[in-house]
């Protein structure tokens, strides 16, 4: 992914959301399911909304690769879990 994202980026995320909440809307919709066309388009935009903003306000310039650490949760026995070692190293 880009540190830095424009314009044409943003839009192309926003119309790959609408296309695919309408497909998924559609579907619904089809199969008589209570959230159809228009509440699945909403929610999607919603959700890509959400990220460009993160992806916006969290910049990650001036930030090494060690500054993304990923700190494996220890459960509740006080073991970690194997899963977790795999994906943190």
């Amino acid at each position: 992914m880009p540190l830095n994202i424009g314009w044409g980026e943003i839009a192309l995320r926003l119309a790959l959301t609408v296309a695919a909440g309408i497909l998924i809307g559609i579907n619904r919709s089809e199969h008589g399911h209570a959230a159809g066309l228009r509440t699945t388009v909403l929610v999607c935009l919603a959700a890509s909304l959400s990220m460009l903003q993160v992806n916006l306000l969290l910049s990650m310039a001036g930030k090494t690769s060690s500054s993304f650490h990923c700190h494996p949760i220890e459960s509740q026995n006080g073991s970690r879990d194997a899963e977790l070692k795999q994906v943190c190293g």
